[in-house]
């Protein structure tokens, strides 16, 4: 664990909720759903106690320039309508639209 005093600034690099194993897979089929939403950290605070609560301000975030989205059935926002597991690859833009 990384453990920081209040008022630091840090960058971190983040996964996609399946720890790239999307992108490295190119579909749904075959995805461990047992492993998703890997999260980065923990990083501590020095001084904070359980129960304080902080407060963090994002100050950029800089998205990958490819994308994937993925439906599968019985899991997500679609579940009723999603028949069987589907993904679609974007590019990613952060030009200001229009």
């Amino acid at each position: 664990m990384v453990t920081v005093d209040p008022g630091t600034v840090i960058e971190i690099e983040t996964w996609d909720c399946f720890t790239d194993r999307c992108r490295a897979s190119g579909h749904a089929r075959g995805l461990d759903l047992t492993r998703v939403n890997s999260a980065t950290g923990p990083i501590g605070v020095r001084g904070a106690e359980p129960g304080d609560t902080l407060s963090v301000t994002l100050l950029d975030i800089r998205p990958d320039e490819q994308g994937a989205a993925m439906c599968i059935p019985e899991w997500g926002q679609l579940i009723d309508t999603v028949h069987s597991p589907t993904t679609a690859d974007f590019k990613v833009s952060t030009a200001p639209s229009r």
